[in-house]
């Protein structure tokens, strides 16, 4: 698996199991925040929920959502480099991705709970211009967060999380072998390959050193860490292509 086609193909199943995590995530957010809110008595009290309880809630749920994806998305695609580099099987011991890279883990989480909750608290404030029915407000609520919204939502997040856990997964897979590996940027070589994304698509790096995409520095496709805004992010499809430096 070190083709953009194999990598692709094999991503696009994760893809579909994870937007199912991400479905269960929005639309238990919504639900139980509208349990809480259709309880509220007063505009005050419907402020405060607002503001405080949405958030946790978004939280508690992208955490369940994420920790799914990652018991399963990052370590596969580790194991498949790791046999793909070395010809042999990986212990079972060698990854443990939720634990090494927890603090990525919940920074993505993080940025993911924060758009929920501007979406949702804009889609609320905006009902609640037209009515103070709080029965009205649910209804409308749900109606507006309802079927596509959440699909739409879903899938985007999956495409982006499951780009970065697969990226994370074959570049632990590869430098856990110590061998010197060299690493090559590779898009799916389609219309809708972005042009910063085209213009490093072929760079062959160490492994160990950043590619400048569109003026962001990035240790590998969907790489935040380094400072990559969403317009080198979202619903990115590249990969690392390895090779061991002879």
């Amino acid at each position: 698996m070190n083709t953009d086609k194999e990598i692709e193909a094999a991503r696009q199943a994760f893809v579909s199991e994870n937007a199912r995590y991400y479905r269960v995530a929005l639309k238990n957010t919504a639900r139980r925040f509208m349990e809480l809110f259709s309880l509220a008595s007063t505009l005050e009290e419907q402020a405060v929920l607002l503001d405080n309880k949405l958030m946790e809630i978004a939280n508690d749920e992208f955490q369940v959502a994420y920790d799914k994806m990652w018991k399963r998305t990052p370590i596969h695609f580790a194991r498949e480099t790791y046999k793909g580099l070395t010809n042999t099987k990986a212990m079972n011991d060698i990854f443990n991705p939720v634990n090494a890279f927890k603090p990525l883990l919940q920074q993505r989480i993080g940025q993911v709970t924060i758009t929920t909750y501007k979406n949702y608290k804009s889609k609320l404030q905006g009902i609640m211009v037209l009515t103070n029915d709080i029965k009205q407000i649910a209804r409308m609520f749900n109606t507006s967060v309802r079927g596509a919204y959440i699909r739409l939502r879903a899938s985007q997040i999956a495409r982006t999380e499951t780009t970065f856990a697969s990226n994370v997964g074959r570049r632990a897979g590869a430098m856990a072998t110590g061998l010197p590996i060299a690493k090559t940027w590779v898009t799916m070589g389609d219309a809708d390959v972005r042009h910063d994304h085209s213009m490093v698509d072929g760079q062959t790096k160490q492994i160990n050193q950043p590619f400048l995409v569109g003026g962001e520095w990035m240790m590998f496709p969907s790489d935040y860490t380094m400072g990559a805004t969403a317009g080198n992010l979202v619903n990115c499809r590249c990969a690392e292509k390895y090779s061991i430096i002879k």
